[in-house]
């Protein structure tokens, strides 16, 4: 469902004039072997382990841009900003992805969505993907003890570098 397209950016040539920045280019091309050993194709989310080696990377190259010059990182962010979702999704989201994963087989249509093989070509996935939020959020604050709702607006923070990816 998700294609990683970004990953190309890495190449792209406003970093070039920095000579460790191309340590940062061999770093990024490091998510391509990893992105194809995820089947992203039939569900929207797999469990958060599966992203574990994606979300490294990820942090790898974050931590190289920052290292190389900090003042590129929110530019650079806006490039990878799926990497910031999968980064959140597999270390502060991970424990109430789990607790949402073992709900998903007991009739809340959602969460069967989001981590089954559910695929309705007939529906725009970026619609699909929209109207699958009202849900997830209530069930996050319902099965993750979130009656703060910081997690929840973690999550909307982070899906919001998510959501092109389904709505280009």
């Amino acid at each position: 469902m998700i294609s990683f397209g970004f990953i190309l950016v890495i190449g792209l040539p406003i970093f070039a004039t920095a000579a460790t920045m191309d340590d940062c280019k061999t770093i990024g091309l490091g998510l391509e072997p990893i992105i194809k050993s995820i089947n992203v194709t039939d569900r929207f989310f797999w469990p958060p382990e599966t992203y574990k080696a994606y979300a490294d990377k990820c942090e790898e190259i974050i931590n190289c841009v920052k290292s190389v010059d900090a003042s590129l990182l929110d530019k650079f962010s806006t490039k990878v900003s799926p990497c910031l979702f999968y980064i959140f999704y597999n270390r502060d989201f991970s424990n109430c992805a789990k607790k949402l994963i073992a709900k998903k087989d007991d009739n809340i249509s959602c969460l069967n969505t989001l981590f089954n093989d559910v695929h309705e070509p007939e529906v725009d996935e970026c619609d699909q993907w929209d109207s699958l939020q009202p849900c997830i959020k209530e069930n996050i604050a319902n099965l993750c003890d979130d009656q703060s709702g910081k997690i929840q607006e973690q999550y909307v923070k982070q899906t919001a570098n998510l959501r092109p990816e389904f709505c280009d």
